[in-house]
């Protein structure tokens, strides 16, 4: 697994300068958000970074043909652990952004389980919606709309009544139902 996630690190800092100006532009749109509470600019700004960073990278990937070579290794659970550990430290980096932004300009208290939880929670499902579209080898709209849909759930809850176990337990849920699914399709 480590193998993999140094890979996925390496492409990652590659493409260092779509890192910063994501966490950049994701800031300056939460910052509108923030208006209405915290919870709110945080989930725009992951939002954005996490369309981008999992579907920009995997499906880079694919046009590349290294996807290819990394099914026939069989090793589905370290390189899906590998992406989502990757994209979830990018989104990672634009919740802390985010958060140094929000807390000096606004004086006001930020929810740092929020922080952490939020970027994990949507950089798994995001990895496994693109990873499960890969898998079937369908179109990125599959992708993004079952990403959309996850996320819209989590938004829902996250708003109206913070994190919640049901919520939780979205994500790992769904990652476990693409590795399986990826597992027998190829």
């Amino acid at each position: 697994m480590l193998l993999f996630l140094k890979r996925e690190l390496k492409i990652a800092a590659r493409n260092w300068e779509l890192a910063v100006v994501n966490a950049l532009i994701a800031t300056a749109l939460a910052l509108v958000f923030s208006a209405v509470d915290y919870r709110g600019g945080l989930l725009a700004a992951v939002l954005i970074s996490s369309f981008l960073y999992s579907h920009l990278l995997l499906l880079r990937e694919e046009e590349l043909g290294t996807l290819d070579g990394l099914r026939l290794l069989k090793k589905h659970e370290e390189f899906f652990l590998a992406k989502t550990t990757a994209t979830a430290l990018l989104n990672l980096l634009t919740s802390a952004s985010y958060t140094a932004v929000y807390a000096a300009a606004s004086l006001r208290p930020v929810d740092f389980i929020a922080a952490v939880y939020t970027p994990a929670y949507l950089g798994v499902v995001s990895t496994a919606s693109a990873f499960l579209a890969l898998s079937t080898r369908t179109k990125q709209i599959m992708s993004l709309f079952l990403t959309s849909a996850l996320s819209l759930g989590f938004s829902a809850s996250l708003v109206r009544e913070g994190l919640s176990v049901a919520t939780a337990l979205t994500a790992p849920a769904f990652a476990a139902i693409a590795i399986a699914l990826s597992r027998e399709l190829s």
